[in-house]
C-alpha cells in the first residue's frame, strides 16, 4: 500500500494518497493486527508523508497535527530533523 500511495503522490492524485496513508495508519493501529513488522515504524513514516500531502492540499492545521504525532512517536530521534523540515514548511508561505 505505500507503494501505491507513492504512485499515487507521483501522478499527482493527492487526495487518493491521503486516503491511502490514513487507512494504512488505522489497519496498523488496530489491535486485531498482528503484523511482526515494526508498527511503530510504520505509523511514524505514514504520519509524515500523510502530513506532506496534507500541507500540498493546504491543510496546514491537519498537516501539522500529522507531523507532531509523528514527532511523538520518533523516541530514538531519527526521522526527527526530517519531519520537523517538513513541519517547518507549513510556516512558510
Amino acid at each position: 500500500m505505500l507503494t501505491l500511495a507513492g504512485i499515487y503522490s507521483k501522478l499527482g492524485n493527492t487526495k487518493e494518497e491521503i486516503k491511502i496513508y490514513e487507512r494504512i495508519i488505522k489497519i496498523v493501529k488496530n489491535p486485531a493486527n498482528k503484523s511482526k513488522g515494526n508498527k511503530k515504524q510504520i505509523t511514524k513514516e505514514c504520519l509524515n508523508n500523510l502530513g506532506n500531502a496534507l500541507r500540498k492540499t493546504g491543510k496546514i492545521p491537519n498537516a501539522i497535527e500529522s507531523y507532531t504525532k509523528a514527532l511523538n512517536l520518533d523516541e530514538e530521534e531519527e526521522e526527527s530533523p526530517n519531519i520537523l523540515v517538513n513541519l517547518s514548511a507549513c510556516f512558510i508561505s
